[in-house]
């Protein structure tokens, strides 16, 4: 039974992980569409806003923030996971 719930775990450490990563990956690039948007006048927002609400560089940034602590949190979860699996009698 522990092996099934570590392996259940794992996979969903490991999809958490992935998630985590493609928020990462795509941060710099909002920042520079919302960041012309804004320069261009097609969008009135502020450059700086809470984690709410849209803003030209702030949001970039959010989601940076929001993958890296996702991303801690899925290792945390793949550690518990492998250490079920470990020591499973």
């Amino acid at each position: 039974m522990k092996a099934i719930i570590g392996l259940i775990t794992g996979i969903a450490g490991i999809i958490g992980i992935i998630g985590s990563v493609i928020a990462m990956r795509y941060w710099l690039l909002t920042v520079v569409i919302m960041t012309i948007l804004k320069l261009t006048g097609v969008v009135l927002m502020p450059w700086f806003t809470g984690p709410l609400t849209a803003g030209a560089i702030s949001t970039g940034l959010f989601m940076l923030l929001g993958g890296l602590v996702m991303m801690a949190i899925s290792f945390a979860i793949t550690a518990i996971a492998a250490t079920l699996i470990e020591t499973q009698n």
